[in-house]
């Protein structure tokens, strides 16, 4: 005898002949065909706790809800569940009017139209207040907090909206309390600011960018040098106000020598440093002194130097190095001597408007002068950058 059964669901029809089961699509696939109209909280109701547990009917043909919640008439999208109640994850605040809405959803798509719920919650609305709303720091970082005030049952967080500070207690609560932070060092030259947000308020975080070592003593150096002739270094201290008593110290490239130093100064050949000091008051000085390169030298000098006041050192800024000056573009052979030949041919190129190797061009009348005045006082010559030409009779 042969047995024949036919069933349909799950939008799909089966057939059974004897011990053989034929599945077969019917092609409909819906959504859910309706909408939750029983909601709890009721639409409109006020009085709600600040902790709901909130549900609906069911749908038959819903699988799972999505759950659109917020403060506004147009919720978003917060969670889905699979049954038909749901509870906010953290406390609501009070008094305040809640937007929400359930969405039945199926494995062929979601139902349409739903509706948009309210209910306020009981309560006055909570007020808050942050002390203070700004910190500073410096470039070294530290910590800081922050004084939340409220009533209870009034719920608030605290966001960092920057990695460079971290909240380090009191993230969040549901009334009066204090935020902690901490900043971390700054290794930049600008300073930053960034805000946190604490209770939907703003605390602001200013910190100073790495700040340059004092500078007390500035060192002045000329532009160049050449080995036939010293160059004069200057120390310029500024005024140190009310100080006991302070000294300088300068270190020389090695293998150069010094003569006029000033204030006194005392020369350590061993260690090639020259001292100064000490000076009991806080007036400001040019310390100076002559240093005479090697005869031939072409490589750049290094100096380096500290002043101590009152026990505190602090390098001395300005100029550290200087490099062999230019010859006079007359000097065609490079000896530092200007003789007849190369100032008469140096001359006659100016006269006639020649462009001259090794510049300026058009050659400038105060080279031609210069270069005849140091051809007058003996041919030998030196860098002097402060004069214009940057060149004197030796």
């Amino acid at each position: 005898m042969i047995q024949f059964r036919y069933e349909s669901y799950d939008n799909n029809l089966y057939w059974q002949l004897d011990d053989v089961i034929i599945k077969g699509e019917t092609g409909a696939c819906n959504p859910p065909s309706k909408c939750p109209s029983t909601p709890n909280p009721a639409p409109g109701s006020d009085e709600i706790p600040t902790t709901p547990e909130m549900g609906w009917d069911a749908v038959d043909d819903a699988t799972e809800y999505d759950i659109y919640f917020g403060d506004t008439d147009d919720p978003t999208l917060v969670d889905t569940v699979e049954y038909p109640a749901w509870g906010t994850p953290n406390m609501l605040y009070p008094g305040t009017t809640y937007y929400w809405s359930v969405v039945p959803r199926n494995g062929c798509g979601e139902a349409v139209g739903c509706e948009v719920w309210s209910f306020t919650t009981q309560g006055d609305p909570c007020v808050y207040e942050i002390s203070p709303t700004s910190s500073g720091f410096p470039e070294s970082g530290g910590t800081g907090s922050i004084d939340v005030t409220t009533e209870p049952n009034c719920p608030w967080q605290a966001v960092s909206g920057t990695p460079w500070i971290l909240i380090t207690g009191g993230t969040s609560g549901a009334e009066s309390g204090t935020v902690t932070y901490e900043v971390e060092p700054h290794t930049e030259a600008s300073s930053r600011f960034a805000n946190l947000t604490v209770a939907g308020l703003t605390h602001t975080v200013y910190q100073t960018g790495v700040q340059p070592p004092p500078c007390d003593a500035f060192r002045v150096l000329p532009g160049g040098y050449d080995s036939r002739s010293g160059l004069r270094v200057e120390i310029q201290v500024t005024s140190l106000g009310n100080v006991e008593e302070y000294t300088a110290e300068e270190s020389l490239p090695a293998e150069w020598g010094i003569t006029d130093i000033s204030h006194s100064g005392q020369y350590e050949a061993q260690n090639h440093k020259v001292r100064w000091g000490p000076f009991v008051d806080g007036d400001p000085r040019i310390l100076s002194y002559t240093a005479i390169p090697p005869d031939g030298a072409t490589e750049t000098g290094t100096f380096s130097g500290v002043l101590m006041v009152d026990g505190q050192t602090q390098v001395v800024c300005g100029n550290i190095e200087v490099s062999p000056g230019d010859p006079h573009p007359a000097d065609t052979n490079g000896n530092w001597l200007l003789d007849m030949d190369e100032v008469t041919a140096y001359g006659n190129a100016w006269r006639t408007g020649e462009i001259w190797g090794g510049g300026p061009n058009p050659i400038s009348i105060g080279f031609v002068t210069r270069a005849c005045e140091i051809w007058r006082v003996g041919e030998a010559y030196a860098v002097k950058t402060t004069d214009d030409p940057p060149y004197q009779p030796r």
